[in-house]
């Protein structure tokens, strides 16, 4: 079977060699082409998922470092699971929670990772108390 950048290369030829000949009518699609996409189905899937794949770099304290897996189980998945239903800074706040958590003990600095954990947490209280006070005032 031609791949479409063949027929249109076989296309592009015959319109070079009998360019007073070509016209509308003359010009025919494939007798295959039902008006669905030319790819198969599982093609069009693979190319989709490839886009949605993130980037991979070869240095792996790039994309999958140790200090954020244990277990099979990446930060940054659980950071997706609870986060999924969060807005804004509330998100990102638990975010990184999560993430210093999840790696206080594994990184060389615990103390500063669990500094970490209590900014981001009371920053996010603030924020919590904030919100609860302006409900408080606009009723």
């Amino acid at each position: 079977m031609e791949t479409l950048q063949e027929q249109l290369e076989e296309i592009k030829e015959q319109i070079a060699e009998q360019p007073e000949q070509i016209s509308a009518e003359s010009v025919s699609v494939s007798p295959n082409y039902k008006g669905k996409h030319p790819l198969s189905k599982e093609e069009l899937a693979k190319r989709k998922a490839e886009k949605k794949k993130l980037y991979e770099s070869k240095d792996k304290m790039v994309s999958h470092p140790a200090h954020y897996q244990s277990d099979g189980i990446e930060v940054i998945d659980v950071i997706k699971a609870f986060t999924k239903d969060l807005k804004g800074i509330q998100a990102t706040d638990s975010g990184n929670i999560i993430k210093y958590a999840c790696r206080w003990n594994a990184k060389g600095n615990p103390i500063q990772d669990v500094e970490k954990i209590i900014w981001y947490a009371t920053h996010l209280l603030r924020e919590l108390q904030a919100e609860e006070e302006d409900k408080k005032e606009s009723k």
